[in-house]
């Protein structure tokens, strides 16, 4: 049992230990103290720092908001439940909006042992935000104090650096907008929870699919903001690492500011990555099937996928909630079923149901006895189950001792409701509407007069829905003398139009953008101008998104890091690969 530091205001001793017992059926150990004065409430606030806190709301001479606002003012972020007899919607409202985490009946304390668990569980989302953006304001700090210590041939880089901590501050508070959003939303729905069975199974549905929303929302923020800002230092160092020489007293100091910048752009993506796989958003459930399987063995867990079927038409939140699901089956074939192997398969039959499986030979069981006992550690089958029949569908679980296991989601598509305004692929679809950058940038880079090229002057065209990072694309590539960019465009359609006015040798594009992706405006210029070249860039470029730019007839795909020392050099092999082969393809790596 989990071990409770409670604090229970309440003046009835009776009604605390009812508290105390529904606490021990939830699986707690609870240590508690009953305080019934705002004195003694005090006191036991800055003694004990309780985990969480239980309030009588008719504490006769100590309101409940006065109880509340006092919680809140200590800045412990200790969890405020409130219990009743009877308490008015409208009241019960306003203190939820305050900041209380629940309330409850006096006579439904059933549901107490929930409530708590769900409110730590909050909490600690809490904190991990709270290190997560002190993480990143001290990695600011040291780098602003690093660069301000050096020599003026520094300034330009420290007035970057500056104008970067600005857009960071920004994207911080753009976090801490959505996460008071989604802590809001939370609060709203966990009223709901008073309601029928249906409703419950509803609403778990919806929390999910909220939950896994607002971690997409959060990694699309850091994609379209920090990295590319990462990614626009690491170019701009680039610049100034050719402009310090080896022996120059700053040459060691741009090497140090690099490797961190480096190393705060590796641990943004490996942020986005926990927070939402991209690849379900780019390449559809099938795809992130196949990734999921390369992650278990991180579980002790070998899985073969067979997919019968490369892509299904599914709205996003089926999508997710089906992804989530196989998670979850496969997580319990790790823990409890004695066998480090099993298998997923997906396929939709003539009659156009979905129909997933997870299967393992491993030690089976009884489904009979786990009906009547839910509590023998697979209650993940029970979850998965509400899920399917709030979409329509339905689960049917196969076992018996000693023969292994197969689980089978079955979904008809008839049931699936279209995608709103989504575009006719699925590879690298667009996640959220963008807020581009004013033009006023932290980096504005002029444009230099166009003159006509030198018969060996390569003609490119950038395309990228980030203002500044084109700005720093442009004057990585115009500081050799070979290279003219002859237009620059923000999205796939801009890029197709340009190719037809510009005809350029070679188009160096982003793949996630809105309107038309990347990976589609490839596809359409290489079935026009076939001899054009096009160099795909990403933050994070996996192998499921090299294989669809090279699909789709581009050259290559480099992350936008990597960009900063192999742009260059990979724009000349692509070049000088198309010379030798002319066939309009060039292998690189």
């Amino acid at each position: 049992m989990a071990t409770l530091r409670l604090l229970i205001v309440e003046d009835d001793a009776t009604d605390a230990e009812l508290v105390i017992r529904e606490l021990r059926k939830g699986g707690f150990d609870p240590h508690y103290r009953r305080v019934d004065t705002r004195e003694a409430f005090l006191k036991a606030l800055t003694e004990e720092r309780p985990d969480v806190i239980i309030y009588d709301h008719n504490l006769p001479h100590f309101s409940s908001s006065e109880a509340l606002q006092l919680t809140q003012q200590s800045d412990l972020g200790i969890p405020f439940i409130i219990v009743s007899h009877a308490i008015g919607d409208e009241e019960a409202v306003a203190l939820m909006r305050a900041g209380a985490a629940d309330y409850l009946l006096k006579d439904r304390l059933g549901r107490l042992g929930e409530s708590v668990r769900h409110a730590l569980e909050q909490r600690r989302l809490r904190e991990e935000h709270t290190a997560a953006r002190n993480a990143i304001v001290s990695l600011n700090a040291e780098l602003e104090l690093r660069i301000a210590s050096r020599t003026a041939q520094l300034k330009v880089a420290n007035h970057a650096m500056e104008m970067e901590l600005g857009q960071r501050k920004r994207a911080e508070e753009a976090l801490r907008r959505l996460n008071a959003d989604l802590e809001q939303r939370i609060t709203e729905r966990t009223r709901d929870l008073v309601g029928s069975n249906h409703r419950l199974q509803a609403l778990a549905s919806e929390l999910t699919l909220a939950e896994q929303r607002e971690r997409k929302r959060l990694a699309s923020e850091l994609h379209d903001y920090l990295a590319q800002i990462l990614a626009l230092a690491r170019i701009k160092m680039s610049q100034l690492r050719q402009k310090v020489s080896a022996e120059s007293p700053g040459a060691q100091l741009v090497a140090e500011i690099d490797n961190l910048l480096e190393k705060a752009g590796e641990y943004t993506r490996s942020l986005m990555a926990k927070l939402n796989p991209p690849v379900l958003d780019e390449l559809g459930l099938p795809s992130a099937l196949t990734w999921l399987a390369k992650q278990m063995p991180l579980h002790g867990l070998l899985v073969e996928v067979r997919l019968f079927q490369e892509q299904v038409p599914l709205p996003d939140d089926q999508s997710v909630l089906l992804f989530q699901s196989v998670r979850e089956l496969l997580i319990n074939v790790a823990k409890h079923a004695g066998t480090d192997r099993a298998i997923v398969s997906l396929r939709v039959d003539s009659d156009q149901q979905l129909s997933i499986e997870v299967q393992d030979q491993g030690r089976g069981f009884d489904p009979v006895a786990l009906e009547a006992k839910s509590e023998n550690g697979r209650f993940g089958l029970f979850s998965v189950r509400e899920r399917m029949q709030a979409m329509g569908g339905r689960l049917d679980v196969t076992s018996r001792p000693g023969e292994g296991t197969t689980v089978t989601m079955i979904l008809p598509l008839m049931q699936a409701k279209p995608a709103e305004a989504e575009t006719p692929s699925r590879t690298f679809a667009n996640t959220a509407v963008r807020q581009e950058p004013s033009e006023q940038s932290i980096f504005q880079i002029p444009h230099a007069p166009v003159h006509p090229p030198p018969g060996n002057t390569i003609r490119l065209l950038l395309v990228d829905d980030h203002t500044m990072v084109r700005q720093g694309l442009r004057s990585l590539l115009e500081s050799y003398e070979d290279v003219m960019i002859v237009g620059e465009g923000s999205n796939g359609d801009e890029a197709i139009e340009l190719v037809e006015q510009l005809r350029p040798a070679l188009v160096v594009m982003d793949l996630n953008m809105p309107k038309k992706n990347g990976i589609e405006a490839t596809a359409r210029i290489k079935a026009l101008w076939p001899e054009t070249v096009v160099i795909g860039l990403s933050v994070q470029a996996g192998e499921e998104a090299r294989r669809a730019i090279l699909n789709a007839g581009g050259a290559v795909l480099l992350t936008k890091e990597a960009a900063v020392d192999e742009l260059y050099r990979t724009i000349r092999e692509v070049l000088d690969g198309q010379m030798t082969n002319g066939n309009g393809v060039a292998e690189v790596r």
